[in-house]
């Protein structure tokens, strides 16, 4: 298992200003393309203590999408990592080494459940095992190689595991004649089965642990003003997180950073979204955990741009 483990942000992506809301009609659809940086010098561990780490440096290129396929019916879902970047230096004694690679995506499916003031979707969401749970160089493991070896085999772009996450999601927006902005409110819950194993380094002693399921949560607020000026920005203030049903000798194990078992975490993020012509938008979000087990213990800023149909 990893001691030192992200916060799982391949899998719990910022969901986009009013994504996933309302089913989207046939052939109706949104994308977004998007990049993310973290580096960081510490994480929070088991206990919430603050451990002193070598200089972790992530980087990915995320992307979500939504496609409408029966009204009101069926909406289908993608999102992932198509390229993620794990590095660690400053660690001493020549350890350190990066690793990158494809990352892990989900699809899923969407329902109207309840359509009214407020609309309340239904969802199932499937994890594909696309990344790496354990890179190689490729060279012999000797003494010369060994400390790049140990690195590489820490940097999983991946859980490389099939998993399965129900969810429930409560949107409604608001707009009052009397008030100059209007208002949304999103709020997701959903429980995540977890069906593989957290696959242990080559390097350990420790043996193979089932990864524990999770509940996943996501609360998320958007004003827009009414002005002209304003009308094409958005402004969102999301809390989202998960907490992991391991117990704390689950969470035990060898040093590594990425998707790993145990991880808990509340996350704040505040993000911009302007509405361009045509379709297009741009986007620009920071977000950093306010508690976790296990997490990197940093802020996250990203960017992206995206198309509505």
């Amino acid at each position: 298992m990893r001691a030192l483990t992200l916060a799982l942000f391949g899998l719990l992506l910022s969901t986009p200003a009013q994504a996933q809301i309302e089913v989207r009609g046939p052939l109706e659809g949104y994308i977004q393309l998007g990049g993310r940086f973290q580096s960081a010098e510490s994480l929070l561990g088991t206990g919430g203590r603050t451990i002193e780490t070598a200089d972790i440096d992530v980087a990915t290129v995320q992307l979500y999408g939504e496609l409408g396929l029966i009204d009101r019916w069926l909406m289908l879902t993608l999102e992932g990592e198509l390229f993620r970047r794990n590095a660690i230096t400053n660690q001493g004694a020549g350890f350190g080494g990066a690793a990158s690679g494809l990352g892990d995506l989900r699809i899923g499916a969407f329902t109207t459940l309840l359509q009214g003031p407020i609309n309340i979707l239904g969802s199932v969401k499937f994890g594909l095992p696309t990344g790496d749970a354990r890179p190689e160089t490729g060279l012999p493991d000797n003494d010369e190689n060994f400390n790049l070896n140990l690195a590489i085999d820490q940097l999983p772009t991946g859980d490389e595991e099939f998993d399965v996450e129900f969810g429930l999601t409560f949107a409604q927006a608001v707009e009052l004649n009397d008030l100059p902005f209007r208002l949304y409110g999103r709020a997701f819950t959903a429980f995540w089965l977890r069906t593989g194993t957290a696959e242990p380094s080559r390097f350990a002693l420790s043996d193979e642990t089932d990864f524990s399921n999770a509940f996943n949560y996501e609360l998320q607020l958007g004003v827009q003003g009414k002005a002209p000026i304003l009308r094409r920005l958005w402004l969102i203030g999301a809390v989202r997180g998960s907490e992991s049903f391991a117990d704390l000798s689950e969470q035990a194990g060898g040093i590594s950073i990425g998707l790993g078992n145990g991880v808990s975490f509340t996350d704040l993020s505040a993000q911009v979204q302007a509405r361009l012509p045509a379709g297009f938008g741009v986007q620009a979000e920071v977000s950093g955990p306010v508690r976790g087990t296990l997490v990197l213990n940093t802020l996250s800023f990203g960017i992206g741009a995206s198309y509505q149909f």
